[in-house]
């Protein structure tokens, strides 16, 4: 009875390859290993009437199959063609499917992250950028230096070019002004055209680095495997504890019951990975409402899936089947289109379509994306307050350290913070009538703003007759740095004004 029509074909119930239940109509079973027996035996001639389905779990199926009073014809759930199968006399047909292991993680996708506007360029390219503007700064003052002053020209130093410079970087207006001399103007276009092509590449990637999407996990492939806790089909622990060090937990798998209470387990953080069947991992990925799932890596443990026949079967209608795969696969790609209907697209494209809400979704940027920006806004504050600080310690540190207790008091509500009247403004004003005019500072090197100077790389050599002062003055403000010579001059012009006496009325 056992080779006898209708032959009774056996499957079990594993999702995308074989979805039956026990209790239904068997020609309502379908997947990738039914619709291609359908296929197959209409082409070794065996009509609808000739065989049934069976759906029974999958360890049953194998021991009918082995046994020579089983039941089962023939099995079309897809076997495994493995050395264990093979001792047991089992006879296969031609491989149905090229199957393997592979990897399934539960997690959720990051648009972008707080500096992914920095990651579009390797943290090489950013230093290079900064150092080549601090650089082009250096040898446009050189330059403009070394080239003879016009009549009235004001030279800048080191450190208004390099202003000029980096504010080209981010379009900042640096009203330095443009150089001056022939050849500082032929570095600084070819410094411009540098800028132009880098903002373009930037601009170009950012937004998508920005927008582009990133697993959150741990686990991204196999080698991640290792040490952390994964769950697996019994059958497969030897196999990933021999070939790649991977200590996992078995679980049975007798039915689609037994891969959702897996698939459970996974989502509630018991485990970090689940390690099962290409094909049923990516069906279960696409059939996902929740687009949670993911496959990482490549499959590995690459097997094939057949026909499975008991040791009796007869040998003729085994090679027709095999020849049936073959026919079927070279003039009518069968096996890739089941693969592509039942097992690539899961059924459903939610989670990968731009208007379902899925993974694909057009998504606006966030706050979170882009909030290094304010970050670096944060920093460049703090960094204004501390040069501000510095630049009233270096003038006049007893009044700076006063200002800022004044001010600290005043913000926690000590206080107006208004600095007291001076003590000696009465006495001053009826005694002489008038108070001494401040001093006026002589900016004979350079501004303290721009850094400029009066003359050209000659100040080198017209200073050294006057002294090593003179000379330090002149470097000053070639470095951009002649703030501080203003401000010893300006220090001393108000030493001179209190040891000068106020001319008397001799001219009256």
């Amino acid at each position: 009875m056992r080779f006898q029509k209708p032959y009774n074909v056996c499957v079990s119930d594993w999702l995308p390859m074989v979805m039956c239940n026990h209790d239904d109509d068997h020609t309502t079973f379908t997947g990738y290993q039914v619709e291609l027996f359908r296929m197959l035996a209409q082409e070794v001639g065996w009509e609808e009437g000739d065989y049934v389905f069976s759906c029974i779990k999958y360890s049953e199926m194998m021991d009918d199959l082995k046994s020579p009073t089983g039941l089962c014809s023939l099995s079309a759930g897809g076997v495994e063609v493995s050395v264990e199968n093979l001792a047991s006399s089992l006879k296969f047909s031609w491989p149905t499917y090229k199957s393997g292991l592979r990897v399934m993680i539960s997690a959720h996708l990051q648009s972008g992250s707080t500096w992914a506007f920095s990651e579009v360029f390797h943290w090489t390219v950013w230093l290079a950028l900064g150092g080549t503007a601090v650089a082009v700064g250096f040898l446009v003052a050189l330059i403009e230096w070394a080239t003879p002053s016009r009549q009235g020209e004001v030279k800048k130093g080191w450190q208004a070019w390099s202003w000029y410079s980096l504010s080209r970087l981010v379009h900042v207006l640096s009203h330095v002004g443009d150089p001056s001399a022939d050849a500082s103007r032929i570095l600084m276009l070819g410094y411009g055209f540098l800028v132009l092509v880098m903002v373009s590449m930037y601009t170009a990637t950012s937004a998508s680095r920005i927008t582009a999407e990133k697993l959150v996990h741990p686990v991204h492939g196999k080698k991640d495997l290792v040490g952390r806790p994964v769950l697996t089909w019994s059958r497969y622990i030897t196999a990933l504890k021999d070939h790649h060090n991977i200590e996992a937990t078995g679980h049975s798998w007798e039915g689609e019951a037994d891969k959702d209470a897996m698939v459970a387990d996974l989502r509630a953080g018991t485990y970090d990975a689940l390690v099962l069947d290409a094909p049923v991992l990516e069906y279960t990925v696409g059939t996902n409402p929740d687009c949670d799932l993911f496959t990482v890596g490549e499959p590995f443990e690459t097997f094939s899936l057949a026909l499975a026949f008991p040791a009796d079967f007869n040998d003729s209608t085994v090679f027709d089947f095999s020849a049936s795969i073959v026919r079927l696969q070279t003039y009518q790609g069968a096996l890739d289109m089941l693969e592509n209907v039942y097992v690539k697209t899961g059924g459903t494209s939610k989670c990968f379509s731009s208007d379902g809400g899925g993974h694909g979704s057009g998504k606006m940027i966030q706050l979170y994306q882009v909030s290094g920006l304010w970050y670096i806004l944060l920093i460049a504050i703090g960094l204004c307050f501390v040069l501000t600080l510095i630049h009233n310690a270096r003038k006049d540190p007893a009044s700076a350290t006063r200002n800022i207790l004044r001010h600290a008091l005043a913000f926690i509500g000590i206080g107006d913070g208004a600095p007291p009247p001076p003590s000696g403004t009465g006495a001053a004003a009826g005694a002489g009538g008038h108070l001494p005019p401040p001093p006026m500072a002589r900016r004979h090197w350079g501004s303290a703003g721009g850094g400029s100077a009066m003359s050209s790389m000659d100040g080198f050599e017209a200073s050294t007759p006057g002294g090593p002062q003179e000379g330090a003055k002149t470097l000053k403000a070639f470095l951009g740095v002649s703030t501080f010579a203003y401000r010893e001059e300006e220090e001393d012009e108000s030493a001179s004004h209190k040891k000068a006496k106020p001319p008397h009325s001799s001219f009256m």
